[in-house]
């Protein structure tokens, strides 16, 4: 009798967690012209359009703002397989009940549809459906019961050719030609898919809607169908024949770009906003051997030639966006490209094609993530961690982050100061790895990590999360920081003046006058262009300094204007780092 106790009131107690997140729609009050529906179902009997009102109940034990914040819409469907219309939207107001008058405290809204107008034309005899759907802000989807729709004069489409064409042969990275087809009526009652049934193709144009189909560059071999769904009741489906796209072996062997922007990791990139980006790419050459036949296997011996040309595309993260050639973009490499302004996904992907007497091959795809700046959110300062006999390295000290000014301006729309918040993560980096959260480091300020070895540099950054209300809808963006550092000397040299610091890393260089009030000379860099030159003072502080090449393996910098005092050089490559110490006087 216990065990049976225990049973229902721990059935009960999960009957009521697994419902509270639930919202319950509820449609009363069906009226067709005035007069009460009491079968559940909508009949035109001969009319062309109907005018209907309604009330949509809704009911949950979930107060959250995000659960109780929403809109109620009024959809109806020709059929089950047809997509949804919209005839009807409204805001919802929750009122709140609480016990005794109810088990629970329960949050209920009702809203009144007062005349929704139906038309015969767009439903058929039978099969047609009308219901209410309730979103909330996490974008949850709570549906009501359907109300059967009948009496329609939509008539069933008839069947029309589907027949696409042609075969055709590619070589390996190349985009095919376009995939025609016979002409399809789109009137309303008609849908056109394109399938694609085996092969892995790096994207399309779109698959829906086109009577032609223009694949993009595929690496093997693919198959097409086009799929024709006549939406009557009961609905029906035609699939054409299939076109075959055959990959074989290219000439062009290679084709690789890539970028000195911060890697994500996956092919993917990060940069500021509104900051331009490099992009380089491999050689690539033409067997001329398998251009007479693709099927050669290539040896050391083969003709070699370069490609003719190339062309840069960029497409933006939008939905539905598509690639677009970038106007004379046609180097070898990429130089100073930036994301047109009207990109709203805050992401962008750029690739290469290479070109040899009408043969194309497509590099990889880099993905560039732009981060949103803001001069309210900055962090101060960098440091640079001096060795000490007794305890290593100096401890870190906090980064101190600035408080974040009020300021939303969402389409003209400014919130209110009250519906604004924030929240604060911050991120770390290293020279081998990519931006990530670091957990627990959710405060305005952030106090980094002991460090216990030498050449070691941490990058840190905060991110802001932005969160306002406008209307009854929940909105949020982020913004980044600027980023500090925090070093330690490479290879245990403790930075004194005249001291090289090398540490055992492979790059040699000097610095010279060592003091000087005036010029600062750099020589003895081979490879001044993949190497990141910066200046800190003794604080950590970077100082912008504008470096000038005076020849290849010399460049200077006029620090007539900085402070007396001690400063230091960092050049970094790849995971070498060299610190110089100088002092200006």
């Amino acid at each position: 009798m216990k065990l049976t106790k225990f049973f229902f009131v721990l059935s009960f107690f999960l009957s009521l967690a697994t419902s509270s997140g639930q919202v319950t729609v509820q449609i009363s009050n069906l009226k067709v012209g005035g007069v009460a529906v009491t079968n559940n179902t909508v009949n035109f009997n001969g009319s062309s359009s109907l005018s209907i009102s309604l009330d949509v109940n809704l009911s949950t034990f979930n107060g959250d703002s995000n659960n109780t914040f929403g809109n109620t819409y009024i959809f109806f469907k020709a059929s089950g397989s047809e997509t949804e219309t919209q005839v009807g939207f409204a805001t919802n107001t929750f009122v709140v009940t609480y016990p005794p008058f109810v088990s629970q405290t329960t949050y209920t809204s009702t809203r009144s549809f007062g005349s929704i107008t139906l038309n015969a034309s767009n439903f058929f005899a039978s099969g047609g459906v009308l219901y209410a759907k309730y979103i909330n802000n996490n974008n949850s989807n709570y549906t009501s019961s359907n109300i059967s729709v009948i009496g329609g004069t939509r008539t069933t489409p008839s069947p029309q050719s589907n027949t696409i064409c042609c075969n055709q042969t590619i070589r390996y990275g190349d985009k095919p030609g376009t995939i025609t087809g016979s002409n399809i009526v789109m009137n309303g009652q008609v849908g056109l898919e394109w399938i694609v049934s085996s092969g892995s193709p790096l994207s399309h144009d779109d698959l829906r809607g086109s009577t032609a189909l223009k694949p993009d560059y595929l690496f093997q071999t693919t198959t097409y169908k086009r799929k024709v769904t006549y939406y009557s009741s009961p609905q029906s489906v035609s699939i054409s024949s299939p076109v075959t796209i055959t990959v074989v072996p290219t000439p062009i062997m290679s084709n690789t770009i890539y970028t000195n922007a911060i890697t994500m990791g996956d092919d993917s990139y990060e940069i500021r906003e509104g900051s331009p980006v490099q992009f380089n790419g491999l050689g690539t050459y033409v067997n001329l051997n398998i251009l007479a036949d693709p099927f050669h296997v290539a040896d050391r011996s083969d003709a070699l030639v370069n490609v003719e040309d190339f062309q840069w595309q960029y497409k933006s993260g939008d939905s539905g966006a598509y690639w677009n050639d970038i106007p004379n973009a046609v180097l070898p490499y990429l130089d100073g490209f930036t994301m047109p302004s009207d990109n709203l996904s805050g992401s962008y992907y750029i690739r290469r094609i290479a070109k040899y007497q009408g043969i194309s091959k497509v590099s990889n795809v880099l993905k560039i993530v732009t981060v949103k700046a803001s001069d309210s959110n900055t962090v101060c300062c960098s440091q640079l961690l001096e060795a000490v006999a007794s305890a290593g390295f100096q401890s870190p000290s906090v980064i101190t982050g600035s408080t974040p000014v009020y300021s939303v301006n969402d389409g003209g729309y400014y919130a209110s100061p009250s519906s604004v918040s924030f929240s604060y993560q911050w991120q770390q980096q290293s020279r081998t790895s990519a931006w990530s959260d670091i957990s627990g480091a959710t405060s305005m300020d952030f106090l980094p990590p002991a460090i216990s070895t030498f050449s070691t540099i941490i990058n840190y950054r905060r991110v802001v999360k932005v969160s306002y209300w406008k209307g009854f809808s929940h909105r949020s963006y982020v913004t980044y920081s600027n980023g500090v550092s925090v070093a330690t000397p490479p290879g245990g040299v403790r930075s004194k003046v005249g001291v090289e610091d090398k540490g055992g890393i492979d790059l040699d260089c000097a610095i010279y006058p060592n003091p000087t009030s005036s010029v600062l000379n750099i020589s003895g860099i081979s490879d001044v262009l993949n190497i990141n030159i910066r200046m800190v003072n003794s604080l950590g502080q970077e100082i912008k300094m504008n470096f000038v090449n005076k020849d290849k393996n010399l460049i200077s910098a006029d620090v007539s204007d900085l402070q007396n005092g001690v400063y230091y050089m960092i050049f970094e490559k790849g995971s070498n780092v060299v610190l110089k110490k100088f002092i200006k006087n």
